[in-house]
């Protein structure tokens, strides 16, 4: 699991210490209803971030990091329209496959139909339409009635969808790029000249001959 989420458990679970041990029931059961509702609404919008910007990436990469097409994306297929990648309340995954195309899309398709994909998109799209329902039916008196166990669990499953989404995209990616350029190969040392040889030793001068007395 991602580690911010786990670090919401973790601290969720030493309050629960804390208080029990402290015997404060009535806090206890306030704060496991509004841990439980944190958690959730921190991880659909955890996922939601990472999907989105998994988009983005594959496009820039896709793309060579054209700024138009960048833009055109940005705003037409991931700003306010992440909630139109799924069909939420009816728990159906459909409109994403679409929207990743005829092959990613099957791709995709084709690992969560079986197990142990089948049971993260299932988890994935709970947790969303959790969130949904947190946010659209009064947040301070929806009751979750799953236990924090049974959160931790869905999260789990939830965010191992996300990593297959972030696989599925970043790998493709990164095969549709170019080869990187190899580095041109070493040159051998050009040759250095020889060394100045010194100069030959000159003959002495001839003598003139001596003169007779």
């Amino acid at each position: 699991m991602h580690n911010l989420l786990q670090g919401l458990f973790t601290e969720a679970a030493e309050l629960t210490d804390f208080l029990t041990a402290a015997g404060q029931i009535s806090l206890l059961r306030f704060a496991s209803d509004n841990s439980k509702k944190a958690i959730v609404l921190s991880a659909a919008s955890l996922f939601e971030h990472r999907v989105t910007e998994a988009l983005l990436g594959y496009v820039d990469r896709i793309s060579s990091s054209n700024e138009c097409i960048i833009s055109l994306v940005k705003i037409k297929a991931i700003k306010r329209q992440y909630h139109t990648y799924f069909d939420w309340e009816n728990g159906k995954a459909g409109p994403f496959y679409a929207l990743l195309g005829e092959v990613l899309g099957a791709q995709l398709k084709t690992e969560c139909a079986k197990e142990p994909g089948k049971g993260r998109i299932s988890a994935f799209l709970e947790l969303g339409q959790l969130r949904n329902c947190l946010v659209h039916q009064n947040f301070a008196q929806y009751v979750i009635e799953k236990s924090s166990d049974e959160i931790c669990a869905l999260c789990e499953k939830a965010d191992a969808f996300v990593d297959m989404v972030e696989d599925l995209l970043g790998v493709v990616g990164r095969s549709a790029q170019p080869p990187a350029a190899q580095p041109p190969a070493a040159q051998p040392p050009a040759a250095q000249p020889p060394a100045a040889q010194p100069p030959a030793a000159q003959p002495p001068a001839a003598q003139p001959p001596a003169r007779g007395n």
